[in-house]
């Protein structure tokens, strides 16, 4: 069991790089500004979400590394998050990903914002 956590979290781990090295590279031929920041922001709230999504009631040593990676990946997330909705707010793109942050305590929004934003987003994450 131990062999088979060991192997999961390198190929997890593998392809978080293979992942952010493929982002990274089309980060680089961007032409938009705007494109670039509202990837850059998603990728690390789906991060964020990713840790904090999971259960908390598997193997000390599991519970460790969900805790370690919220604490790593949602602090940076958020930042980018609010840097990305504050620059562009009219992009959708971001509307999912902003409720979700919200939902896990990892975004402010105003009472007014949340509700706008769930108008938009069916179904969105906290409506």
């Amino acid at each position: 069991m131990k062999l088979f956590s060991k192997v999961y979290n390198v190929a997890f781990f593998v392809s978080l790089l293979i992942s952010y090295s493929v982002f990274a590279s089309e980060k680089i031929h961007s032409n938009s500004d705007e494109s670039a920041i509202v990837k850059n922001a998603i990728l690390a709230a789906e991060s964020c979400y990713h840790w904090s999504g999971e259960v908390g009631d598997q193997t000390q040593e599991r519970n460790n590394q969900i805790e370690a990676g919220v604490k790593a990946n949602c602090p940076s997330a958020q930042k980018l998050m609010e840097e990305a909705f504050s620059k562009f707010p009219k992009n959708e793109e971001l509307y999912e990903h902003v409720l979700y942050l919200y939902d896990s305590g990892h975004m402010r929004l105003s009472v007014a914002e949340k509700n706008r934003l769930c108008t938009l987003v069916k179904n969105g994450a906290g409506c």
